[in-house]
């Protein structure tokens, strides 16, 4: 979120400074087209007929090429005022869009569900199950793939984890027995599971669960009883 916020001060800045620019050109504009008004129309005042007492006055050549660049002058001036005001719409709708962005950004916050005491828990069981199941890994790569049969045996990897102590949201046990060569789908098999099942406001059960790939999950049924699960994801027994 802050790097949201960060995006829309950035853009409403921009927004600013667009619009302080575009005023200053129009300023310039409208006076440059004012002084070329000015000049176009003192030599057309000069085409007009004099009285008929007095001598009838001509254009000279320099002075219609003149006249014809100052026309052409005011054209772009114009043009270039429209593209002006073009600019000017589109800053406008470009600023609407910034302020509803930054309207509906809290929006999106307060729509977020708070961080209760149920969701710390289940993410700290997340953590704990991958500590471990990380732990069990680092053991099997120095032991030939091969992996120990309890937390204790990996007690000494478990500080070389990023997560250095488990939080002790629950006991885990270890799953998976063997050697990791033989299996061919290490997502799907269990490799360290909560010992217990905690049931959640809702009344389903949920139980933690480490992978042989190294990610955890949290595996939720109506009852406390689990052994369905943990069958479809176990290995075969080693023959």
């Amino acid at each position: 979120m802050k790097l949201r916020s960060l995006l829309v001060t950035i853009g409403l800045v921009i927004a600013v400074a667009i619009l302080v620019l575009q005023r200053a050109q129009i300023s310039k504009l409208t006076a440059e087209l004012q002084s070329a008004k000015q000049q176009v129309e003192q030599p057309a005042a000069a085409e007009t007929p004099a009285p008929a007492s007095q001598p009838t006055n001509t254009l000279t050549a320099e002075q219609s090429a003149e006249l014809l660049r100052l026309r052409a002058q005011v054209t772009a001036l114009q043009r270039q005022t429209n593209e002006i005001t073009k600019l000017q719409a589109e800053n406008a709708r470009m600023r609407g869009a910034l302020a509803s962005a930054m309207k509906a950004a809290p929006a999106a916050n307060e729509s977020e569900p708070p961080l209760t005491e149920e969701r710390r828990q289940a993410m700290a069981r997340l953590t704990d199950s991958k500590t471990y199941a990380l732990a069990l890994l680092m053991h099997a790569e120095d032991n030939q793939q091969r992996f120990a049969t309890n937390l204790d045996q990996v007690a000494a990897y478990l500080a070389k984890g990023e997560h250095s102590s488990p939080t002790g949201t629950n006991i885990f046990d270890v799953v998976f027995q063997g050697s990791r060569e033989s299996v061919t789908n290490p997502g799907s098999i269990i490799l360290v599971r909560e010992h217990q099942a905690h049931q959640s406001s809702a009344g389903n059960w949920t139980k933690t669960y480490g992978f042989l790939d190294g990610h955890s999950e949290i595996h939720s049924e109506p009852t406390g009883n689990f052994d369905a699960y943990e069958q479809q994801h176990s290995s075969p027994p080693p023959q």
